[in-house]
C-alpha cells in the first residue's frame, strides 16, 4: 500500500473526511505538503465526490432563496461537468502513465477546489446582489485566474506521485485546463434552482396599454406651440429598458439639461419603460415613438423646426435597440422603426442620439443631409456604464453632464465628449468603444446662426465645426 493510500481500518471516515478536507485547505493556499497528509483511499473519494455534490446543490438552493423551484436540466448540466471532470483525472492519468492514483486525485482535487469554488460562488452572488457593472475584460480575468488556481493545484497533486516525468505533468495540466475552459465556454450555466418571479407585479398590464394614448395626448397637448418665423428644437428622450433604473435616470437628467441649456422647457417629451414611472410615462416603444413623431409632426413647422431624439438602452450586434418591460412583451427598435416614424411626420431636420452597445449600426439606415447622427460606439464595438446602480452611461456622462456644460452645439459637444470617453476607456483598461457621428450638410447649414432662445449669453450653435 502507497504512501498516499493508507489503510482505511486506521482512521473513521470522519477523522479522513476532516484530515483531507485540513488538507485541501492547505494546498488551496499554496502550503507544501507530502503525500501522506491526505487519506486517499476509494472510500474517501467517494465521500469527497458526495460531499462536492452536497455542497453544490445546499450552495445553490440557499443562493436561491426561499419558493425556488428545483430545475432537472440545472442538475443534469451539473451531473454532466462532475462527469467530464472525472473523465478528465482519468485521461490525466493515463497521460502520466500510471494505471492508479484515480481516487487520490479525487480527494485532492475536491479537498483543495472547494474553498476555490466556493469563493468564486461568493464572488459571483455578491456581484450580482450589488448589481455590480462586470465588463468582459473584467469577468476575463476572473474566471482565467480561477482556471489557473485549479490548474495549479493539480499540478502539486501530480508533483505528490512519484516517477512522473515533467512533461507528462505539463501535458496532463494543459488538456486540464483546455477542458474546463471548454466546459465554461460550451456548456450551459443552467441553475438547479431557480427563482419563478414576476419583477412587475403590481401592474395591471391591460389598463398601461389603454392608458397609452391618453398619457401621449396629454404630453403633446401640453407642449409650447412653435415660434412663427423662428427655427424650435423638440426633444424625445427614450429610456427603452425596464431591467436597469440607469437608463430611466439618465433620460431624465438629460431632459433637464437640454431644458435649461437649450431652452426647451415645454419642448420636451419623456417616454421611459420602468415600473416606477408606469403612471406618470408612457412607454418606450416604436408605436409610441411612432404616436410621438405624428404628434410634434402637428405642433413643430415640420419644414424649419429640428426634432432632438434620444434613446438609451442596451443594444444588440444586429444594429438594434433592447426595449425592455418584461410583462408587457415590447418588440425591439431598429433603424428602420425610427426612419419611417419621422418620415410619417414629414419632420425634415432630425438630430438622433443613441446610447447604446454597437449603435453605430444606426449611422448608416439614419443619416441624410437633414439629419445630424451620433452613436455612443461604433456598429461592432460596446459602449459602457450600464451598471443598475449608476446614473449615467459613460457616453450620456461625457457628452450631456460634462460637454453640454461647455458648449450648446452638439457637434463640438460630441468632439469633447469622445476625446473624454476614450482617455476614461484607457484608465480602466476598457477596450475602446469609438463613438460615432454623421453631420448632414443641409442641418449644419440650418443650424449654423441658431442660438439656444433661453440662453442668449451661450456661445454660438455653429454645426459646421
Amino acid at each position: 500500500m502507497s504512501a498516499h493510500d493508507p489503510d482505511p481500518a486506521r482512521c473513521g471516515a470522519l477523522a479522513a473526511l476532516t484530515r483531507n478536507i485540513v488538507a485541501g485547505a492547505r494546498l488551496a493556499r499554496g502550503r507544501q505538503l507530502h503525500a501522506n497528509a491526505f487519506s486517499a483511499s476509494s472510500r474517501e473519494a467517494l465521500i469527497m465526490l458526495i460531499l462536492a455534490w452536497c455542497a453544490i446543490i445546499g450552495v445553490e438552493r440557499v443562493l436561491a432563496g426561499a419558493g425556488a423551484s428545483f430545475w432537472i436540466w440545472g442538475l443534469m448540466a451539473t451531473a454532466t461537468r462532475m462527469h467530464l471532470w472525472l473523465a478528465t483525472l482519468t485521461c490525466g492519468l493515463w497521460l502520466c502513465a500510471r494505471r492508479t492514483g484515480l481516487a487520490y486525485l479525487i480527494v485532492v482535487q475536491c479537498s483543495a477546489g472547494l474553498p476555490i469554488w466556493a469563493l468564486c460562488r461568493a464572488i459571483e452572488y455578491a456581484a450580482n446582489q450589488f448589481a455590480l457593472d462586470v465588463d468582459t475584460p473584467y469577468t476575463s480575468v476572473f474566471y482565467g485566474s480561477a482556471l489557473l488556481w485549479y490548474c495549479t493545484i493539480l499540478w502539486r497533486s501530480l508533483a505528490l506521485l512519484p516517477a512522473i516525468a515533467l512533461w507528462r505533468r505539463l501535458l496532463t495540466v494543459a488538456s486540464y485546463a483546455a477542458v474546463l475552459a471548454a466546459m465554461h465556454q460550451w456548456l450551459p450555466n443552467s441553475p438547479v434552482f431557480y427563482q419563478t418571479r414576476n419583477e412587475e407585479a403590481g401592474i395591471d398590464v391591460e389598463t398601461v396599454y389603454y392608458r397609452q394614448q391618453e398619457m401621449l395626448d396629454a404630453a403633446l397637448v401640453a407642449l409650447r406651440p412653435q415660434t412663427p418665423g423662428q427655427t424650435d428644437l423638440y426633444f424625445v428622450g427614450m429610456a427603452a429598458y425596464a431591467g436597469q433604473d440607469v437608463f430611466m435616470r439618465e433620460v431624465l437628467a438629460v431632459r433637464r439639461i437640454v431644458e435649461q441649456r437649450l431652452g426647451l422647457t415645454g419642448r420636451t417629451l419623456t417616454l421611459i419603460n420602468n415600473k416606477r414611472t408606469v403612471d406618470d410615462y408612457a412607454l418606450a416603444n416604436r408605436h409610441n415613438l411612432a404616436r410621438v413623431a405624428a404628434g410634434l409632426g402637428h405642433v413643430m413647422d415640420v419644414a424649419d423646426d429640428v426634432a432632438v431624439l434620444f434613446v438609451t438602452s442596451h443594444g444588440y450586434e444586429d444594429s438594434s435597440l433592447a426595449v425592455e418591460f418584461e410583462a408587457l412583451g415590447l418588440n425591439d427598435i431598429y433603424a428602420e422603426d425610427i426612419r419611417a416614424s419621422l418620415a410619417a411626420a414629414a419632420i425634415r431636420y432630425r438630430i438622433i442620439i443613441i446610447s447604446a452597445c454597437y449603435s453605430g449600426g444606426f449611422i448608416e439606415p439614419l443619416k441624410s443631409p437633414d439629419s445630424i447622427v451620433i452613436t455612443a460606439s461604433a456598429r461592432d464595438r460596446s459602449s459602457f456604464g450600464c451598471g443598475a446602480e449608476q446614473d449615467w452611461t459613460y457616453f450620456g456622462e461625457a457628452y450631456f453632464a460634462e460637454a453640454m456644460m461647455h458648449t450648446t452645439s452638439f457637434v463640438t459637444a460630441f468632439e469633447e465628449a469622445a476625446v473624454a470617453i476614450k482617455a476614461r476607456e484607457q484608465r480602466e483598461s476598457k477596450p475602446a468603444s469609438e463613438p460615432q457621428i454623421w453631420v448632414g450638410e443641409n442641418i449644419a447649414h440650418h443650424l449654423r446662426n441658431w442660438r439656444p432662445p433661453a440662453a442668449t449669453a451661450a456661445p454660438q450653435f455653429n454645426e459646421s465645426r
